[in-house]
């Protein structure tokens, strides 16, 4: 949920209600989209694979 297009698909798609499980560089914008209804996890710039790969586990 990064960049102009990344935010603008996220924040169409939970305003049509689809669950959506997003990775964040700027921590302080979690909160704003798990008001959207999105689950958000901050991406640590140390653990950027580590982070990537959890998030997408399962999600295929």
């Amino acid at each position: 949920m990064t960049g102009r297009i990344g935010a603008c698909l996220a924040g169409y798609l939970t305003a049509q209600g689809i669950a959506i499980l997003g990775v964040v560089r700027d921590p302080k914008k979690v909160e704003n989209w798990t008001r959207q209804g999105a689950k958000s996890l901050p991406l640590s710039p140390r653990a950027e694979s580590l982070t990537l790969s959890l998030a997408s586990h399962g999600n295929r």
